[in-house]
């Protein structure tokens, strides 16, 4: 799970997740042997990891839900606490630079009994915080079958990030090679931007041939992309123009 509280937009308030007033007690663990758990397969064969801290149990999916849910809340230099929207498993979020928004991973169902929770399927959530309102901008499913390699990325969309450079935009990233480093592929990663009201479709800024590393935003047609090839063993610093996805990247440091 991601860090748990941080200052919000404005530096005037805290925006953390807490403990939800109404949890109630914790599960007890049942007394007689729970019902089987019934697992299904495709008919697609694919690598399949070994991976500690999995759910095993009926019993510890209750755990799971019951420990993990919180409650956003913002505390004011002050100590007062304003709730903002409901309780729910939260792995990430993040105020918006202009404090209008709120983008939040909401964890779904169903709860993989192979993968540990950074695998599961989320909702990337953007809350209104002003008007109330609660959109659902993408939704990833379960990566139960990753391939192998350090350079291996769940399939969709992932990396969600605030631009600091814009009131309230959002960029995330999407593989075009089904998250595999060793298939072969001119284009690894699609970079998209989404920005506000959020009514349109999301924009490519970017295609780049190697796996993402980090963005640094400096204005609008100007940003540093830092990138990686597993195999290779490289890393990549260039600069490009996200407001103009065909102009050629200039490349600045390679090692």
């Amino acid at each position: 799970m991601d860090h748990a509280i941080y200052w919000a937009s404005d530096s005037l308030s805290i925006i953390a997740k807490t403990v939800p007033s109404d949890l109630g007690l914790r599960p007890v663990p049942p007394k007689a042997p729970e019902s089987a758990i019934v697992r299904e397969t495709s008919d697609e064969a694919l690598p399949a990891q070994t991976h500690q801290g999995v759910l095993r149990t009926l019993y510890d999916v209750e755990m799971f839900e019951y420990f993990f849910q919180s409650q956003i809340v913002r505390i004011g230099l002050d100590g007062s606490e304003t709730s903002i929207g409901e309780s729910g498993i939260y792995r990430y979020f993040r105020e918006s630079p202009d404090s209008n928004y709120m983008m939040v991973e909401r964890l779904v169902k169903p709860w993989s009994f192979l993968v540990n929770q950074e695998q599961f399927a989320y909702d990337i959530e953007i809350w209104d915080l002003k008007r109330g309102d609660t959109q659902v901008a993408v939704s990833s499913p379960v990566a139960e079958y990753l391939p192998y390699g350090g350079g291996s990325v769940r399939r969709g969309a992932r990396e969600f990030q605030w631009r600091s450079d814009k009131a309230a935009t959002l960029v995330w990233i999407e593989a075009q090679d089904r998250g595999n480093p060793y298939q072969t592929a001119k284009i690894r990663e699609h970079i998209y931007s989404f920005e506000a009201p959020f009514t349109d479709s999301p924009e490519l800024i970017a295609a780049i041939g190697n796996r993402f590393g980090d963005i640094l935003w400096d204005r609008e047609d100007r940003a540093f992309l830092i990138s990686w090839d597993w195999i290779d063993r490289k890393l990549s610093l260039v600069a490009f123009n996200p407001s103009d996805p065909k102009q050629s990247h200039r490349r600045l440091l390679q090692y």
